[in-house]
């Protein structure tokens, strides 16, 4: 199958998913997924940008909606919400609190977008957006770096398309972020190892004066 061929059959299959609820949501994102990988380079954006209903954030948070651990589960299909911008905003909760909030009914199917942003206001005041979704994303960040070492192959084999997709004034940025989060760090673990030098001083100086 020649890949005109192929972007119009998935075209066709995705147009159809996209008209369904949660189920077929799902099955949107994991249409877009498998096309993505299928098609050749430039030819997934021109499938969407010619052939599909919705633009390329709406394939991108789709997808993100059907990698999701928690929302991709079938067994919460019937209580959540059946409207993708509704479910793309729940992905930014931590899965524990998103799982608990579904238990216990605080995520049903009529739950409004309006009312998962108070919720995520709620949880990131509380500090449990900290505690969950930034090691998360850190961790994303990692694995990603451990996938393509050499920064160097990285442009060589993706400029084209990062070119494509990030503007260079947002790397500049991420990469002067990457450098003070790195300063930072190394901050904190100096004045961690400061402290337990003073500790280790102090606990000294009363062995030497036989305080106990």
């Amino acid at each position: 199958m020649s890949e005109r061929a192929a972007a119009d059959d998935f075209a066709a299959r995705i147009t159809v998913a996209w008209k369904k609820q949660v189920q077929s949501i799902l099955e949107t994102g994991r249409l877009l997924i498998e096309a993505k990988d299928a098609l050749g380079y430039g030819h997934w954006g021109a499938m969407i940008e010619r052939k599909l209903p919705f633009g390329e954030r709406t394939a991108q948070s789709l997808m993100e909606i059907a990698k999701h651990p928690v929302l991709s589960n079938p067994q919460h299909a019937a209580v959540l919400p059946p409207h993708w911008a509704t479910l793309s905003r729940l992905t930014m909760l931590p899965d524990a609190e998103l799982k608990s909030l579904i238990a216990d009914g605080g995520i049903n199917c009529e739950t409004t977008r309006g009312e998962v942003e108070e919720i995520i206001d709620g949880v990131r005041k509380g500090g449990m957006y900290l505690f969950h979704r930034v090691p998360e994303a850190l961790n994303t960040l990692q694995a990603f770096m451990q996938k393509w070492p050499d920064a160097d192959e990285l442009m060589a084999s993706l400029y084209g398309e990062l070119v494509e997709r990030i503007d260079a004034e947002d790397m500049w940025k991420l990469l002067d972020w990457l450098s003070q989060l790195h300063a930072a760090y190394a901050g904190k673990q100096a004045e961690e190892e400061e402290w337990w030098e003073l500790e280790d001083a102090k606990a000294k100086a009363k062995d030497r004066h036989g305080v106990h």
